[in-house]
């Protein structure tokens, strides 16, 4: 369960099967599991535990999994959303079964048992369930009449289970378990399997009949960067330091676009990005990236909207779904509806062997090691350095992309110069660290990142941000800027620099107070900004890479200084399962 915290929990709970249920819950932290453990130890060798994200419900003690059926007879956890759980639970209120909690797990379970006593058998109340339930949802689950064993199932959430030396492990996360194991099998959807103190592993499809499954070894499964944490103070501030290895690694292994190379895409006529939170920013630069060099049309989505727009799609379209998880919902239903209507779709990842590698035909591989910080850092740097690569692998003769692949060797040199102005950022949100409101702008190329600094500074500080392109101040924005409401304007680019200039100067006028990124060198934006960053001289299209360093570094310490959870911000969960 420790090592399930970076996904983002408010409660956590744990069932053991020994002569019926031990259930132990508490609200918070795990620590706080620990403590209730001790004081009502819970002995056994089969049980199934949970962190839960609150979607129904309020975080407490009730709603915290896992949840107990009437009878007492199973105990369940669950991961995702069940969304017909209303129209269940009117239904076994009727048949008269009562509900303590506010959750759709509580219904899952007993509508189990209800199953259960009106079928032959637990395999066939699974079956029913999965032919039933609708959403995305994966489960785990003890019967106090099965001891020794335990029932899984899954459709669209992931489940993989680990088969180590004397035991069987089930995770959503293959990072929670692969140090206990030697081998492991990713559960496919629509899928559910008993598993036994024996080591006894059955598969079965939804119809309940058994199916076949590839048992695959741990050493080739992942390469998860485990390196210790503990000389930095904060494993989000760890992450940001890894990023100058993250971008070599990837300038020296082209290996992650292997899967990809047999695509011919000289036959596509338009490009698709699909993206939530930080991977939609990655893909509004992945779109300027690849519109230069490939001079192809490319159209940056919304991954939660996609799905339910009616997009207008043609059989010349590829699509790129961007989950740094692999595991985003979102991404993932407008992913997979874009490819059941016969669209190419591949998928661009941190993830090995997540749901999208697994049921996309090709992938683009990060490398960027295990990101456990909630808000993301080197896994958005990666994405913006893989669809660098690709921008130049697909460069054509017209091509307004004129940067060289020898170039992008630099930007490890350009973070790392960054990074050693670490104090400079932290001396600067010292001075910021009372304010409540934050506008972020720039043009072309850092704009996205304007959106990036403004969602990283909400995630981690809980100060509100907002992002706007830089012209459009005068449309509306403007209105806010006062002496309270600093402007951050990214000015780190060439191409815009008078009209940079001319945004400064605008917010100067209503006496708003400007904290600009700019190049080293540059003097006119500078001699009017409160507040200066500088980043290196660079092209214009490595700026984005280079100023995350910076903008990253701010959202940190004003969370700090702040005193919040750097590493697990409130309400928000790293992989995020659910629509």
């Amino acid at each position: 369960l420790k090592k399930l915290e970076y996904r983002g929990y408010d409660s956590a709970g744990i069932a053991v099967l020994n002569n019926g249920i031990t259930l132990v819950k508490s609200k918070g932290n795990i620590s706080a599991l620990e403590t209730a453990v001790n004081s009502k130890p819970a002995p056994g060798i089969c049980g199934i535990a949970h962190t839960r994200w609150a979607t129904h419900g309020e975080p407490n003690e009730t709603n915290a999994h896992p949840h107990l059926s009437n009878s007492g007879r199973f105990a369940l956890v669950h991961n995702g959303i069940i969304d017909n759980y209303q129209e269940i639970k009117r239904y076994l209120t009727e048949a008269g079964f009562t509900f303590k909690s506010d959750t759709d797990t509580e219904v899952l379970v007993n509508y189990l048992e209800h199953l259960v006593s009106h079928t032959s058998s637990v395999l066939t109340a699974i079956s029913r369930l999965l032919a039933e339930l609708k959403g995305s949802y994966a489960f785990s689950f003890v019967d106090t009449e099965q001891l020794g064993s335990i029932w899984i199932g899954r459709s669209g959430a992931p489940l993989v289970i680990g088969l180590g030396t004397k035991e069987l492990f089930v995770s959503s996360d293959l990072h929670a378990i692969r140090n206990e194991c030697d081998q492991a099998v990713f559960l496919e959807n629509h899928h559910f399997a008993h598993l036994q103190t024996d080591k006894t592993l059955d598969v079965y499809n939804f119809r309940g009949e058994k199916s076949s499954f590839e048992v695959l070894k741990m050493d080739k499964l992942s390469e998860w960067d485990d390196s210790d944490h503990h000389s930095y103070d904060y494993i989000t501030l760890k992450e940001i330091h890894e990023q100058p290895g993250v971008i070599r690694r990837l300038l020296l292994d082209n290996d992650h676009f292997s899967e990809i190379k047999k695509l011919n895409f000289s036959t596509y006529q338009r490009i698709i990005l699909l993206g939530c939170g930080t991977s939609l920013n990655a893909a509004l630069l992945a779109k300027r990236y690849i519109e230069d060099a490939a001079r192809i049309p490319v159209v940056v989505e919304q991954a939660s909207e996609f799905k339910y727009s009616n997009p207008i799609l043609f059989k010349t379209d590829l699509v790129i779904g961007i989950s740094q998880s692999g595991e985003t919902a979102d991404t993932l239903q407008a992913c997979f509806m874009a490819r059941d209507r016969g669209i190419d779709v591949i998928g661009l990842t941190n993830a090995p062997f997540s749901t999208i590698t697994r049921e996309l035909t090709a992938c683009i591989y990060l490398k960027a090691g295990k990101e456990i910080g909630v808000a993301s850092t080197k896994a958005f740097t990666a994405q913006l350095m893989a669809f660098l690569q690709l921008a130049i692998m697909l460069k054509t003769d017209d091509s307004l992309l004129s940067l060289k692949t020898e170039q992008l060797q630099l930007i490890p040199n350009y973070m790392e110069d960054l990074l050693q102005r670490s104090p400079e950022i932290e001396a600067l949100a010292n001075k910021y660290k009372h304010v409540n409101h934050f506008l972020f702008i720039g043009r072309g190329h850092s704009f996205p990142m304007a959106q990036e600094g403004a969602l990283k500074l909400k995630e981690l500080s809980y100060v509100h941000a907002e992002a706007y392109q830089a012209a459009e101040l005068k449309h509306g924005p403007l209105a806010l800027v006062d002496p309270s409401f600093p402007v951050f304007l990214l000015a780190g680019d060439k191409s815009n620099e008078q009209k940079n200039l001319a945004s400064a100067n605008e917010v100067k006028s209503r006496n708003g107070n400007v904290i600009a990124m700019l190049r080293d060198g540059e003097q006119e934006i500078a001699s009017i900004a409160d507040d200066v960053i500088r980043i290196p001289e660079m092209p214009d299209e490595l700026v984005p890479l280079a100023s995350s360093i910076p903008l990253q570094l701010f959202s940190l310490y004003m969370a700090v200084l702040k005193g919040r959870n750097v590493d697990q911000p409130r309400n928000l969960a790293k992989s995020v399962t659910v629509e």
